[in-house]
């Protein structure tokens, strides 16, 4: 495997925080979401909040805030989306 092409979304998050990831935490999150999630700023950054907890990373408020405009302007389109957001 490499870091350039992860295979599914578990590779790609463990490549990023070069650990393994909690999956039932990273499943019991998007348990959570429904499609109406998108359009609500407050969901979105509380899910947001979760994931980067869950993950170990530390978003500045900058950061956050970049990946919420992301979030918003962007129709999810699987890991590549995920992919181009992690990128950022």
């Amino acid at each position: 495997m490499s870091n350039n092409n992860p295979k599914n979304l578990w590779d790609l998050l463990n490549n990023k925080v070069n650990r393994p990831i909690n999956k039932d935490a990273v499943q019991d999150i998007a348990k959570n979401v429904s499609p109406n999630v998108q359009h609500d700023s407050e969901k979105m950054r509380q899910l947001v909040r979760q994931l980067s907890s869950v993950l170990g990373i530390k978003l500045t408020s900058e950061k956050e805030a970049d990946i919420l405009k992301y979030l918003k302007e962007n129709k999810f389109t699987g890991i590549d989306s995920i992919n181009k957001l992690l990128k950022k």
